[in-house]
């Protein structure tokens, strides 16, 4: 019922979940080319779950040091994020920092939180 990752908000905040999420990051170091359909483990707040780098706006593909707006899209499960969130992810050698910017895919919690 309980897992790693929940939070407890009042129905008063009107509390959503979201699947995909964008995010402006800057990759600290990948290997050669990251590009789209990569999987890393994004950590935002006390969220932790694998996510699908699904689009990188205005590019093919990023290098270690470039800047840029990213969606992603949680495999497992939604997850309650909020815009302006730090978030951070990896996956092997590949890392990278940033903060969410928008929320799509929401969907809103009805009765209990």
């Amino acid at each position: 019922m309980l897992r790693k990752g929940m939070v407890l908000v009042s129905p008063e905040m009107c509390p959503t979940v979201c699947w995909v999420f964008e995010a402006e990051i800057v990759l600290l170091f990948h290997a050669t080319l990251c590009r789209r359909g990569v999987q890393v483990t994004v950590h935002v707040g006390n969220v932790r779950q694998t996510a699908v780098l699904e689009h990188i706006h205005g590019k093919d593909g990023l290098r270690t040091g470039e800047k840029a707006v990213v969606r992603f899209r949680f495999i497992k499960h939604p997850e309650y994020l909020k815009p302006g969130t730090k978030l951070l992810f990896r996956e092997g050698m590949t890392k990278g920092i940033g903060h969410v910017c928008n929320l799509h895919g929401i969907t809103t919690k009805k009765g209990n939180p």
